[in-house]
């Protein structure tokens, strides 16, 4: 749905509007606070800066700007009276609203928040085996064999991976084959690992990316993987969340700030946030960042697999041996 948005936002903006001199693209999750002045100043960092605030109020006032606005939350009051305010005063611009399939699920179809606008549902499917190698082919520029065997790895990675087979997870994976062309990816840890790298490090798009490196992020994740097996659950609510970031960040001297490093990873679809509830997105996810905690502490490993309670370590075993498997 990201991916969309973006495209519509860049490439397509006209065929939504056809007065509209430009497309943005608003991201709930990477707004500063929840005001009008950073939905404008994200609006103004998506043009690149060529715009002035002054300038892009005129085109939203004239009605001559599709807003595309990213992960809505539709169950926190907050989010819905800012965007209705903002739909209010720029009543005559064209807006299209996307928020994950399970939110909406969440809620009684039949009676959506007030956005201050009528509202059109859409769904974007899942992507079947024709439309994957329809991509694969304007990805690479592939025939034949070639686009068979690439067509054919990508569903093999999505089995092992049990994830949606979404236009933009199938994107990522593209983009990481593109990056190993030798890469032989066989089973579920090394399909993962693939992923997360994608996932971390395709997407860098924070200005603050070298506060962010993929190290860090991927010891933080560890890091709540092992907090959550520890408490013996799969999310935690979004306040306790916020306090084990914080926590997370004072024990390592850590000097930036602590939402915007988990908000780039919400952004970056590794962890999940709705409901007032945080977890991973997968998970896959989970397992693989507590494989990788198992490897770092050899005490951990061990409690697991002497543990009356083995048998909620399976996927993590299994993990834990095609890292180390695929490592030899």
């Amino acid at each position: 749905k990201t991916s969309l948005m973006h495209h519509i936002a860049a490439n397509k903006f006209v065929d939504f509007k056809p007065d509209a001199r430009i497309g943005l693209v608003i991201d709930i999750n990477a707004l500063r606070k929840l005001t009008e002045a950073s939905i404008l100043e994200q609006g103004v960092e998506f043009c690149g800066g060529e715009l002035r605030r002054a300038e892009l109020i005129s085109l939203l006032e004239a009605g001559e700007a599709v807003v595309c606005i990213d992960n809505v939350k539709l169950s926190d009051a907050a989010v819905v009276k800012l965007i209705n305010g903002f739909t209010k005063r720029f009543a005559t611009a064209r807006y299209i609203l996307c928020t994950a399939e399970e939110l909406h699920d969440a809620l009684n179809p039949s009676d959506p928040p007030d956005f201050g606008i009528a509202l059109t549902k859409v769904f974007v499917h899942s992507f079947k085996r024709k439309q994957i190698r329809e991509l694969t082919k304007r990805w690479f520029g592939d025939t034949g064999a070639n686009l068979n065997a690439r067509t054919s790895l990508l569903e093999r990675l999505l089995v092992a991976l049990r994830v949606p087979r979404t236009p933009f997870l199938i994107s990522v994976l593209l983009w990481v084959l593109e990056q190993r062309p030798d890469s032989h990816l066989i089973n579920q840890a090394t399909a993962i690992e693939v992923l997360v790298e994608g996932l971390l490090k395709k997407l860098n798009e924070s200005k603050l990316r070298k506060d962010f490196d993929s190290t860090i992020q991927q010891h933080f994740l560890s890091e709540f993987a092992a907090w959550l097996d520890d408490i013996k659950l799969e999310w935690v609510p979004s306040i306790e969340f916020e306090q084990f970031a914080v926590d997370y960040f004072k024990k390592r001297g850590l000097t930036v700030s602590s939402a915007t490093f988990t908000r780039e990873l919400m952004h970056k679809g590794i962890l999940y946030d709705g409901v007032d509830r945080v977890g991973f997105k997968f998970d896959c996810f989970r397992a693989f960042f507590l494989a990788k905690k198992f490897a770092e502490t050899p005490q951990r490993w061990e409690n697991a697999i002497n543990s009356t309670d083995i048998h909620r370590y399976v996927p993590e075993l299994d993990l834990f041996t095609g890292l180390h498997r695929d490592r030899a």
